[in-house]
């Protein structure tokens, strides 16, 4: 024998009865400065707070102007912040918003979305 390897089984899915007792993060960028980055693009600071057990996996930008786009954020697994940089749009309007992706210590995703109008 080479070698001996020990896997650990991950944990199932949240049940939707249990998602209401989870403390998700709060994107507390505000939806004004949302949209704005929307509209003119340029560089935007998003926050966000991170409960107890959860680490920063992904922020992502997108708007939908008859075309999807996004943008992400460099995240560090402990990070509450991170700057996203977005090119100005060639059409105004549309839906707009930002992701946000955690994982807890058993490698479960969970997701927030902030509306940008």
């Amino acid at each position: 024998m080479v070698a001996t390897y020990s896997v650990t089984p991950g944990k199932r899915p949240y049940l939707n009865s249990e998602l209401a007792a989870l403390t998700f993060p709060q994107i507390t960028t505000p939806n004004t400065a949302i949209k704005a980055l929307a509209d003119n693009g340029g560089n935007l600071t998003v926050s966000w707070t991170l409960p107890n057990g959860l680490r920063s996996h992904s922020v992502n930008f997108f708007r939908n102007n008859g075309t999807l786009e996004s943008a992400e954020g460099d995240v560090l697994t402990t990070s509450t912040s991170a700057v996203v940089k977005v090119a100005a749009p060639a059409t105004v309007g549309g839906a707009s918003g930002i992701n946000l992706f955690v994982h807890d210590v058993f490698n479960r995703e969970l997701a927030v979305t902030k509306d940008g109008g």
